[in-house]
């Protein structure tokens, strides 16, 4: 039975001369599963099911500010790795990422044979993440939104709860300026030579630092795809190199038991002990942050580019940026 998420809405907020602290529940035990269009409450469905997104009231800035994010997930039926992401709804802007993470293959599964590297399958994958870097929006009205690309029904169960805390230490950004978001549009070789990924921004005047993080993530195409082969990502700013990286995860087989429906060969090699660009079956996804402190105030462009990619079907990358600037 799916349960009003009302119930479940909490916030503990404690003042005195100088103590705050507020914990939110934004979702509790949701699903996202393929092919469903009835709201959860006041969580909304989009997507064939596969987002939701909801409107929370969050506590205004008026200090410095540590916040975490933590996230559960479990799969519900769903044996595959998906990628997922929590994000700030922005009207007619990008989405910016709060959390981007991979499920395991079929994290939270009990009804699968132990291997006997694994004691006991994981009953769900948790995070906290610490955000403070999107203090400033996070305040007042907001809606967040989830996604996990599932194709399935029953799909996944995601919670979220946000924590707020006073930290004098805490160094937050004035601002945010959006900058790209392509989760879920599958953006691939086409993508990248027909389009490209290109955007003009505005640097105000009066800031100190600048920073600039991207999230990025390469996906699918078969053992032939970018998936499984490093990838040079180069940014340019105003037409020139920035930064060069190649996203790559070589640890994944420390996340074996997050993966019970892992496809398993001679060996003892298992699909999710894979390296893979940039992330794992079963864990988040880490920003990398790009110093642009310099940067003159007024009219800029950033652009991304991934070398040498494969031309295969299904081969694609989720890349998400925003600028973070202090006064």
């Amino acid at each position: 039975m799916i349960k009003l998420f009302n119930v479940y809405l909490f916030a503990v907020i404690l003042f005195s001369a100088n103590v705050f602290a507020a914990n939110i529940t934004v979702f509790s035990s949701n699903t996202i599963r393929f092919v469903d269009t009835v709201d959860q409450g006041d969580v909304k469905v989009l997507d064939n099911g596969r987002i939701i997104h909801r409107m929370i009231n969050l506590p205004d800035r008026t200090m410095g500010r540590k916040i975490t994010a933590t996230l559960r997930i479990k799969s519900a039926g769903d044996p595959w790795d998906r990628f997922g992401s929590v994000f700030i709804v922005r009207k007619d802007e990008p989405n910016i990422e709060v959390v981007k993470f991979m499920t395991g293959f079929g994290t939270g599964r009990q009804d699968v044979e132990l291997h006997p590297s694994v004691n006991k399958w994981a009953n769900f994958s948790e995070w906290e993440v610490d955000i403070s870097l999107l203090d400033v929006l996070l305040q007042g009205e907001v809606t967040i939104g989830a996604m996990i690309d599932t194709w399935v029904n029953p799909g996944w169960e995601l919670s979220l709860n946000i924590n707020f805390e006073e930290d004098e230490t805490s160094i937050n950004p004035s601002l945010i300026i959006p900058v790209f978001n392509t989760t879920g549009q599958y953006a691939g070789y086409e993508f990248f030579r027909d389009t490209g990924l290109e955007v003009e921004f505005t640097i105000p005047d009066n800031f100190r630092e600048v920073v600039l993080v991207v999230y990025v993530s390469g996906h699918g195409g078969t053992y032939l795809g970018d998936e499984f082969h490093p990838k040079h990502n180069v940014i340019y700013l105003d037409g020139k190199e920035k930064f060069r990286f190649i996203p790559w995860r070589s640890d994944c087989g420390q996340f074996r038991k997050f993966n019970p429906t892992s496809a398993k060969w001679e060996g003892d090699i298992w699909s999710s002990d894979l390296s893979r660009s940039g992330w794992c079956p079963g864990d988040i996804v880490e920003p990398n942050l790009i110093s642009l402190t310099g940067i003159t105030p007024g009219k800029h462009s950033i652009s991304y580019n991934i070398e040498n990619q494969s031309e295969i079907e299904l081969n694609y990358w989720n890349i998400v940026a925003y600028i973070a600037l202090w006064e």
